[in-house]
């Protein structure tokens, strides 16, 4: 299952091609014939998961998901949410990583079975606002502080913004950049020794108190707890 989050390319299924873009939702098997090719000026960006057994097919006829068949489904970032835990609980060496990865195959697949479908012209407007200022925000939440500094980088108003994220979302602007920084957090905290402190501060957080309960309420434990279960 291949998940297109950026960029343009093609998608050639059993002798059928398919133009892809941003939300752009396809699968295969080994069965299916297929090619991807990426736009050289606007490389494809995607999210994808791969799994094997009895009940592989069942599971995609479960999400409505049919191989060789593109569909469009709205960006939801619980979907990136999704795919970027499966990224990390299913690193080599970790015990619960089958079990673990087999309950978010399952969760990832209920999520695309009720995904809605890209908003229609009518809603169109707004739903490029919204977008393009979580483009952004994916990009600089590394150094963004705070949900009002994205709305003024994106040149709209702070309320707007909350009502935009809600709408299309089902979060607000502030859980997402939590939930991005924490995750570029736990990366530095597993590839590197910095201390505790020196992460926060990395990440804008002066208090490095703050920053351990910021990061205990996305995943559950402390920063150094965290760490040790790597």
């Amino acid at each position: 299952v291949e998940w297109v989050v950026r960029g343009k390319g093609r998608v050639c299924m059993n002798g059928e091609e398919h133009a892809l873009s941003k939300g752009s939702l396809f699968c295969y098997g080994p069965e299916t014939l297929h090619e991807i090719e990426t736009d050289a000026s606007r490389p494809l960006v995607k999210h994808f998961v791969s799994f094997v057994g009895k009940s592989a097919r069942k599971l995609l006829h479960s999400a409505a998901l049919l191989p060789g068949v593109v569909t469009q489904a709205s960006p939801r970032l619980d979907l990136a949410w999704i795919f970027d835990s499966l990224r990390r609980d299913g690193e080599p060496g970790d015990k619960l990583a089958s079990a673990n990865c087999k309950a978010l195959l399952r969760y990832l697949l209920i999520k695309l079975a009720s995904t809605p479908s890209t908003p229609n012209s009518e809603n169109a407007g707004a739903y490029a606002t919204f977008v393009r200022c979580d483009e952004y925000l994916v990009e600089n939440a590394h150094f963004l502080a705070s949900l009002a500094e994205l709305a003024e980088k994106c040149a709209i108003d702070e309320t707007y913004l909350c009502r935009l994220y809600r709408r299309f979302s089902g979060e607000t602007p502030y859980q997402r950049l939590r939930r991005l920084k924490m995750n570029l957090a736990a990366d530095v905290l597993i590839a590197s020794e910095s201390s505790i402190r020196e992460v926060a501060s990395q990440f804008g957080f002066a208090d490095p108190f703050h920053f351990s309960r910021m990061f205990k309420s996305v995943f559950g434990v402390a920063p150094s707890e965290f760490r040790l279960l790597q």
